[in-house]
């Protein structure tokens, strides 16, 4: 927050940017922000979920069940993960 007022202030005063365009970016900003916020918050509330309930310690034994192969875990993850933000087009 202090940085964007420092920056506003370096904007107005030093390029004598107008009120008009540094309200637009800030609106923008502000907006940009609570878009990402609405993606950010739920994926740590299911983490803190998760983690609270035991899941990642079950995921991490079966996954060590499956295979003792470390690099071959972390691509099969990966594999996974992209499957799944590619069925919710992200």
């Amino acid at each position: 927050m202090l940085g964007m007022f420092t920056l506003a202030r370096v904007a107005l005063f030093i390029f004598q940017t107008p009120i008009e365009t540094l309200a637009v970016g800030g609106a923008k900003g502000v907006r940009d922000v609570v878009f990402a916020l609405y993606a950010v918050w739920p994926a740590l509330l299911l983490y803190q979920v998760t983690d609270t309930a035991g899941g990642y310690e079950a995921l991490r034994h079966g996954i060590t069940r499956f295979s003792g192969n470390e690099p071959f875990v972390v691509l099969a993850l990966g594999w996974v993960f992209r499957l799944f933000f590619r069925v919710l087009r992200v």
